[in-house]
């Protein structure tokens, strides 16, 4: 070895991570690097970064390959740790984390390496999520991002089946669902009779037929409209209805039965004309 690598191999892991990808570093590295420890202590000083060197990657990944998978989430198994763990990994052992089914996976590298066409896979990510107490909206949606259209039926049956209104409500928010027939009248129906029911509202939201709101009752329907139109601002000539209805069929569904609702029926009216109609009276009224 020259001068050059014995003060490397003198430097810490910080200045010699600091340091890539250059040759001597990159050397330093592969001396440094030949247990599972080791490779738990270049990703705690390197992170991500080191994957633009395919040599460290590909002596990471013959390391790892040599491990069983438990004795991975044992030393590599916190939760930063598997975040950093997946950008390092090669397809075969991302395949070998495709087979681990114990709950020491955290749910975000569950998902990276499961399939898009994964159905038994997706159904436990899907599940993963749904264990948490409020889910988050941006979890299920991304689930449904990335399911094929052969696994989204069984997904979907998993969210009406759910006993909180807020998770059977965010089939109104499910990407691309509403171009297709995967959420039928009667799901939708119970999605908008769950968000109803919800105290809060959801994040993002679909548009809508028209008649997806006929099948509800009075005080449902209301409701859901005003939490449905929140979801789009005043004076700005929106379509808020796919396809957008005339103003008697919009009219024949918001009245319908509803006349002891008289003030918050006009209410809701004059919001629909506000974000679909007019224009903004302080700006007309500039100079």
């Amino acid at each position: 070895m020259s001068v050059f690598d014995d003060a490397y191999d003198e430097m810490s892991w910080e200045e010699v991570c600091c340091r890539l990808p250059g040759n001597l570093a990159i050397n330093a590295i592969k001396r440094r690097v030949n247990n599972i420890d080791t490779v738990k202590m270049l990703f705690e000083n390197t992170g991500r970064e080191p994957l633009r060197v395919p040599e460290i990657k590909q002596l990471v990944n013959s390391i790892l390959s040599e491990e069983t998978v438990d004795k991975m989430f044992d030393v590599l198994g916190s939760k930063d740790m598997q975040h950093v763990l997946y950008a390092w990994l090669d397809d075969s052992n991302t395949e070998r984390l495709r087979d681990y089914k114990s709950d020491s996976m955290d749910i975000k590298l569950l998902f990276n390496v499961t399939k898009p066409d994964d159905k038994e896979g997706l159904i436990r990510v899907l599940s993963r999520a749904l264990d948490e107490p409020d889910p988050p909206e941006s979890y299920i949606k991304a689930i449904f991002r990335k399911a094929n259209t052969e696994c989204i039926p069984s997904l979907v049956d998993m969210l009406v089946k759910d006993k909180r209104d807020i998770v059977k409500a965010s089939l109104l928010s499910l990407p691309l669902l509403y171009d297709s027939n995967f959420v039928s009248a009667h799901y939708k129906t119970i999605a908008l009779k769950s968000l109803a029911k919800c105290s809060g509202n959801l994040n993002t939201i679909n548009r809508l037929n028209i008649n997806a709101f006929v099948n509800l009752r009075p005080n449902e329907r209301l409701t859901s409209l005003e939490k449905y139109f929140e979801h789009f601002p005043p004076y700005k000539k929106i379509k808020v209805f796919v396809p957008m209805p005339s103003d008697d069929e919009f009219k024949a569904v918001l009245f319908s039965n509803c006349a002891k609702y008289y003030d918050r029926v006009n209410k809701i009216k004059d919001t629909y004309d506000k974000i679909t109609k007019l224009d903004d009276p302080d700006e007309e009224g500039e100079a």
